[in-house]
C-alpha cells in the first residue's frame, strides 16, 4: 500500500484480488481513482465485492474472474499484485493455521513459487500507460529473483522495499515505453 499511495494514479489493476483488501483499501485512499479486481475465484471476488461496498468505492470498481490478464482490456496506471509465492517444497513448513485455512491455490503456485511472477510481470508492460508501475510483493527470499524478471522484462526504475522486519518484500518497476 505505500509503495502504491507513493505513486500517482488513476486507474489501478489488482491481480489476484481475493478479498479485494488491496484495490479497495487504494480506492479508499484515492476518491478521483477507478479500478479492477481480478481473480480465478468467484467466491473470492464476492468477498471483495462485499468489501467494496462496505468500504463505500463499489461504484469505482469492478470485480471479474480472470487467470492474471485473460479477459483484460483497456491500459491502466498502476498494476498491482501479492500472488502465490511460497514453492512446493516451503508448503509443509508453514503454521497449521496458514497453510489448513487459506486455499493452497492462493499460497503456492508450485515448483520454485515464481511461476506467478512470471505470467504478471512478463506481460504488464502491455497492461501499463506509459510511466505506469507495476508492483508486486514477494516471499523473503525472493526480492532479488523477482528484480531480475522486472529488468528481464523491460522495466525501468526496478527497486526493491522493505517489510515492517525490513527484508526486501516488494519489488517496484516502471513501464518506460
Amino acid at each position: 500500500m505505500e509503495s502504491a499511495l507513493d505513486l500517482p494514479f488513476r486507474s489501478v489493476l489488482d491481480l489476484g484480488t481475493g478479498s479485494g483488501c488491496i484495490v479497495v483499501s487504494l480506492l479508499a485512499e484515492r476518491p478521483m481513482a477507478h479500478g479492477l479486481g481480478v481473480d480465478v475465484s468467484a467466491r473470492a471476488l464476492e468477498v471483495a465485492r462485499r468489501n467494496a461496498q462496505a468500504h463505500s468505492v463499489s461504484a469505482r470498481v469492478r470485480f471479474q474472474v480472470s487467470d492474471w490478464y485473460e479477459g483484460v482490456t483497456g491500459r491502466f496506471d498502476l498494476v498491482v499484485s501479492n500472488p502465490p509465492y511460497i514453492s512446493a517444497s516451503q508448503m509443509a513448513a508453514l503454521a497449521p493455521e496458514v497453510r489448513e485455512y487459506e486455499p493452497e491455490v492462493a499460497l503456492s503456485p508450485g515448483a520454485d513459487g515464481l511461476s506467478a511472477y512470471r505470467a504478471i510481470i512478463g506481460q504488464g508492460r502491455r497492461f501499463l500507460h506509459p510511466g505506469g508501475a507495476l508492483i508486486v510483493e514477494c516471499g523473503a527470499q525472493q526480492g532479488a529473483a523477482v528484480a531480475a524478471l522486472f529488468e528481464e522484462h523491460g522495466f525501468a526504475g526496478v527497486t526493491t522495499g522493505k517489510d515492517l522486519a525490513g527484508i526486501d518484500r516488494i519489488v517496484r518497476g516502471l513501464n518506460a515505453a
